[in-house]
């Protein structure tokens, strides 16, 4: 299963994967429209560090401001680490 894995996803041990789906569980996130048309605002607050969470949008996004980083097909953002009781805002557009 491990030789398996996407390059760039690394392998846990079963303490930091139990961490990890914790903090997932825990985490407080919102959308809310943007100021234009077709921009949407999320909002993400952590109880626990976590690194690597993703969302995953119906349209592609054609601008991100913030903390994340867009994957090739444009859907999906993945965050930068997260740490316990910060707020995280990234501003997209969408088309």
């Amino acid at each position: 299963m491990l030789e398996r894995l996407p390059p760039g996803v690394p392998a846990l041990d079963p303490l930091e994967f139990a961490r990890y789906w914790r903090a997932r569980d825990h985490l407080q996130w919102s959308v809310r429209p943007g100021a234009k048309p077709r921009e949407v605002v999320l909002q993400v607050a952590s109880q626990e560090a976590i690194r690597g969470i993703t969302f995953e949008f119906a349209g592609q996004i054609t601008r991100l401001s913030g903390g994340a980083k867009l994957l090739e097909d444009r859907r999906r953002i993945v965050l930068g680490p997260l740490e316990p009781g910060k707020k995280e805002q990234i501003e997209l557009t969408l088309r």
